[in-house]
């Protein structure tokens, strides 16, 4: 049996690119998929839902009750399972649907009052998981797309023209209600929310992709260690901080001290190391996390074992994080060219290859940096985000009620 991976959301959130994106974002780190998306208008088991969509049945959605419609759209992916993806999937493939049951749980789900949506879920998994039998998701990937930002998009993919919605896009008031009872779903099924919008305005396609493909590989993969190196002179507040975040998010991760155990920070603090550099293996890793401070950053430098590991989680696509003086190791490296980063103020220019940006933390794909001690927090929070994800990095924000500053600095 293979994997299913369920890209879900609202008109308007972005479904259709990122089902194009995710294949290629799996592709490069060599896991082979199949795509499919429902409602599946090809296919002779489609025709009730287009008669559905096309108001033959009423011209408000609520006309055709959640069970009878639930039916209908299942028809559609038993058909397609058991004709196009079933024996690749059986057979250990991984498919990338768009839409699948989960789009049921949402749309349906909102015709009913709240205080049956748990007994209508837990009708509808049974009904297609184990009666009729198609796949269960392994992940599903909830894109939270507000309404009112949608509707601007629908309306630029449509040129202003509304009769080109269909009768879900057109009713605003039924995806609002909708998107309230999404938000249940999700929580209630363990959907994985990828937000999609911020300050009322989308966040770039990019963003979303990250996330997204982040949150897929760790199903496939199990995750290793996250070290934090400290060398003689390191700024403590930089490399404890992250370890701090890292642990509060239940993510594996320890200190390696350079030069032996107990490492003294550039403020006379001494801290005692779970592990000594020679004790750290290439295979046990998953990303690597260099602190400032002087002569923490030079000491760094210039241990050749600490480099070989930062050239090979670089090379290996794994996450690269350094904050304060330390992105001029990155520079040095040819780690960021192309990128984004920052760095405490006079080490600009060695940021080879990278467009300086002036903010606390800045993320680029898999590389991430900060400004200094100051920026502690959100350079912790970004690291948070490019291991797991957006939604996972603002949880542990909001439980330690740190202020979003970052964000609202790159607004202005």
């Amino acid at each position: 049996m293979g994997k299913l991976i369920v890209i879900e959301g609202l008109d308007g959130s972005g479904k259709s690119t990122q089902l194009e994106l995710l294949p290629q974002g799996l592709a490069e780190k060599g896991i082979d998929c199949r795509t499919v998306s429902f409602p599946n208008y090809d296919s002779a088991a489609c025709a009730p839902v287009k008669m559905y969509l096309n108001g033959d049945f009423g011209t408000k959605p609520e006309d055709v009750n959640a069970y009878a419609a639930s039916c209908l759209y299942a028809v559609d992916r038993f058909a397609s399972y058991k004709t196009a993806w079933g024996d690749y999937y059986n057979n250990g493939g991984t498919i990338v649907s768009g839409r699948y049951t989960t789009s049921n749980a949402v749309h349906q789900c909102c015709k009913l009052p709240p205080e049956e949506w748990e007994t209508f879920l837990d009708w509808l998994y049974r009904f297609e998981y184990e009666q009729i039998a198609i796949p269960k998701p392994d992940l599903v990937l909830f894109l939270d797309m507000p309404v009112e930002v949608s509707q601007k998009l629908l309306s630029k993919r449509y040129d202003g023209d509304a009769s080109k919605k269909d009768i879900h896009e057109r009713d605003v008031d039924y995806l609002n209600h909708c998107r309230k009872a999404a938000r249940f779903t999700a929580e209630y099924s363990g959907w994985t929310v990828i937000p999609c919008a911020e300050n009322d305005e989308p966040r770039t396609i990019e963003e979303i992709q990250q996330d997204i493909l982040n949150a897929v590989l760790r199903i496939f993969y199990v995750f290793y260690m996250i070290y934090i190196f400290l060398a003689e002179g390191f700024e403590e507040v930089e490399a404890l901080t992250p370890l701090d975040i890292l642990r509060r998010a239940k993510l594996p991760v320890k200190t390696v001290g350079v030069t032996g155990k107990t490492v003294t920070g550039s403020h006379g603090i001494p801290v005692v190391a779970d592990l000594t550099v020679d004790e750290v293996q290439e295979a046990d890793l998953s990303a690597v996390v260099l602190p400032g401070g002087i002569p923490g950053t030079p000491n760094l430098e210039a241990c050749d074992r600490v480099m070989q590991l930062v050239d090979y989680a670089a090379e290996n696509d794994m996450v690269v994080a350094a904050i304060c003086a330390a992105p001029s190791i990155l520079g040095h490296r040819g780690i960021l060219k192309g990128k984004r980063a920052t760095c405490f103020p006079g080490f600009e220019r060695e940021l080879t290859g990278a467009e300086h940006v002036d903010l606390p933390a800045v993320q680029d794909g898999n590389v991430v940096t900060g400004w200094g001690a100051g920026g502690a927090f959100e350079f912790s929070l970004a690291l948070l985000s490019a291991l797991t994800d957006r939604q996972t990095a603002e949880k542990i924000r909001a439980s330690m009620r740190i202020p979003d500053v970052a964000h609202k600095e790159e607004n202005e």
